[in-house]
Formats: C-alpha cells, structure tokens, sequence
C-alpha cells in the first residue's frame, strides 16, 4: 500500500465546498416580497449573479421561494 500525504486527495466532487445554506431558502423568500431583483439577492449573499442562476436551476426549494415572494 502507498501512502501518501493527503489519503483523500483523488476521492469525491473536486472543487470548492458548496456556499448554500438551508436558511437562504427563507431569506430569499423576504428579499423578493421586498421587491428585491435578482443582482440585489446576489449582493445580499455576497455572490456573483451567476451563483444565484446556479441555485435558481438547481435549488427547486430557493426557487419556489423567489417565485412565492414576489407573487405575494
């Protein structure tokens, strides 16, 4: 067996842990009943617009609350 200095390195999704947090769903919810744009949503968090189109397509929990928000 070869043992190296990081046992993990090779293993599992490559990249940076995910930013998303459970809590942005009700969050997200608050902001679009206040009428905020999605740009506005994206300073909220401190990310990049692209990461908010990121959730939008594949959070259907942080999406709904955007469309509930807004439409209420």
């Amino acid at each position: 067996m070869i043992r190296t200095k990081y046992p993990d390195k090779g293993k599992g999704k490559a990249g940076r842990k995910g930013y998303f947090q459970t809590d942005f769903v009700r969050q997200v919810y608050c902001l679009a009943m206040l009428g905020a744009r999605d740009q506005d949503i994206a300073d909220f968090f401190q990310v990049n617009i692209t990461t908010i189109d990121y959730w939008k397509r594949n959070r259907s929990d942080f999406m709904q609350a955007m469309k509930q928000g807004k439409w209420e």
